[in-house]
């Protein structure tokens, strides 16, 4: 009958404008999820800078602390040309309690021979060990470098001081031993040395605390206001 044709024409009616509706919402929903993702992914861009500004400028003061690095002296009890590297020399150093260590230096270019580097030096000796042209270096011989880069000579304490020895800064009071091993991903050596210096008279400084040994400060002998690494 025209009745129920008209109710059924108004069913359709309805039902088109109820897939409609959905339609529009499923529509939106996209749309609001599209907008949550891109404002989640700038939120995580501006975060990930925040960290980045943080770490290069945000350092707190245990970050950068001098005796984080185990710093001691050292004997080079033999030294000589690393046989497949001609920059390197190859060291055996004596760092303490008869723990001898195998070392790579990159000082070929400023120390013309060998023999100059035999005796006390200053070791860093929780670094992570490297492989320098196939030989694992164990420790890091500090040396400081003139301000015109074309100077470099090895920090040496006195003769009088002992072997194995950690390096104090002086007007620095401390109970705390040095890190185990510093971490290379966060740079810590990288931020203690940035503050290592030489004074006009070749005295090593971390900031303005002098390096001190039982025997006496350490010194880098004809380095004025150098670097040192």
């Amino acid at each position: 009958s025209r009745e129920n044709e008209a109710k059924l024409n108004d069913s359709e009616v309805v039902n088109d404008e109820e897939m409609e509706a959905k339609r529009e919402a499923a529509r939106k929903k996209k749309e609001e999820k599209k907008k949550a993702k891109e404002a989640q992914k700038e939120a995580n861009k501006a975060a990930a800078q925040g960290d980045s500004a943080a770490g290069s400028a945000g350092d707190t003061a245990a970050d950068v602390a001098p005796y984080r690095a185990d710093i001691r002296v050292g004997k080079i009890i033999s030294a000589e040309k690393h046989p497949d590297a001609d920059k390197l020399y190859l060291e055996k150093i004596d760092v303490g309690n008869g723990e001898i260590r195998t070392v790579c230096s990159g000082l070929v270019a400023y120390i013309p021979s060998p023999d100059l580097l035999l005796g006390l030096c200053l070791v860093v000796c929780n670094l992570k060990p490297a492989n320098m042209v196939g030989i694992k270096s164990e420790a890091m011989v500090l040396a400081a470098t003139s301000a015109d880069g074309n100077t470099v000579a090895v920090l040496r304490p006195p003769e009088s001081a002992v072997v194995g020895e950690r390096v104090s800064y002086l007007r620095i009071e401390t109970t705390e031993e040095p890190d185990a091993q510093l971490n290379p991903k966060k740079k810590l050596f990288e931020k203690i040395s940035a503050h290592f210096r030489t004074d006009e008279s070749g005295n090593a400084f971390w900031k303005d605390h002098q390096w001190m040994t039982s025997a006496g400060p350490c010194v880098a002998e004809g380095i004025s206001n150098g670097t040192i690494r």
